[in-house]
Formats: C-alpha cells, structure tokens, sequence
C-alpha cells in the first residue's frame, strides 16, 4: 500500500515537471496494479459510444 502512494505521487511530482517520468512512473503504477487497464478500455469503449450517440442525433 505504501509503495502504491509512492509511486502516485511519484507521478503527480513527475508529472509537473519531466514528462517522461510521468510516464514511466504510470507504467509502473499499471504494471503494480492491472485492475485500472480495463478500466482504461471501458472509458474509451464510452467515449466512442458518446461520439457516435451525439452522430446519429445530429443525423
């Protein structure tokens, strides 16, 4: 548990200034917790579906 908030705010301090670090320390953070990686692909599966809803409307 300790580590998990390490390494978030790893991220939030690498994040403000060195990119790559953010992304490293995300890579981490998803390879410690795999849980948020379907979580990922459900935002993105929504906002298709939100897209293509708001298409059909202005159809």
């Amino acid at each position: 548990m300790v580590l998990i908030q390490k390494i978030r705010s790893i991220r939030f301090i690498s994040s403000c200034y060195n990119t790559k670090a953010g992304i490293e320390a995300l890579i981490i953070r998803f390879l410690l917790n795999p849980y948020e990686l379907p979580m990922i692909g459900a935002t993105v599966i929504a906002f298709i579906e939100l897209i293509n809803e708001k298409k059909i409307k202005a159809v």
